[in-house]
């Protein structure tokens, strides 16, 4: 009967084993393929914010026919990105002040505006902040990481601080594309 019980028992600990091995490896496949989302994180390598604009005085308006301020997504890659989930913030303390709805698409060479007006119920692509020429602003993936940040500074009202295509990390003030 005891040996019974201790084959049992050894039975029961291989079996417990067996499981947190497999249980580790599909943890390992779950975060290389991007938390479950679908998105290699690789695949982000492309995804910049391209065009800021702090002070929207009639430059460009939302499907309100209002004229929040406003950043600019590009994804510059070869294939599309699903960027839902990914975080917007203009805070370095909290990546992910607004995130993207599900399912958003961005497409090889394609751009997506987001506006920052304060109000999240004023459309799909509305951020739940406003933002000043003092912050920062930070584009983080669905695991936290920050993708691409901006420092913004004061720019002329209707002009934007868009990313120097003769050198990307430099930003220069400009009209909205």
């Amino acid at each position: 009967m005891a040996k019974k019980r201790r084959r049992a028992r050894a039975s029961q600990k291989f079996l417990i084993l067996l499981l947190a091995v497999a249980t580790t490896i599909g943890l390992i496949f779950y975060i290389r393929k991007g938390g479950g989302n679908g998105v290699n994180e690789s695949a982000t390598a492309g995804v910049v914010i391209s065009e800021v604009m702090t002070s929207n005085k009639g430059a460009v308006a939302d499907d309100n026919g209002d004229f929040p301020d406003w950043v600019e997504i590009h994804n510059q890659g070869k294939s599309a990105v699903d960027i839902g989930g990914f975080g917007l913030s203009d805070d370095l303390l909290s990546a992910a002040k607004w995130t993207f709805p599900a399912n958003t698409v961005l497409q090889p060479d394609g751009y997506i505006l987001v506006f920052c007006g304060g109000d999240s119920t004023k459309g799909r692509m509305h951020a739940g902040f406003k933002l000043s020429a003092s912050d920062d602003v930070i584009l983080s993936s669905v695991a936290g990481k920050v993708i691409d940040s901006a420092k913004l500074r004061a720019v002329a009202s209707g002009s934007t601080l868009s990313r120097d295509p003769t050198n990307p990390d430099n930003w220069i003030e400009s009209h909205p594309s």
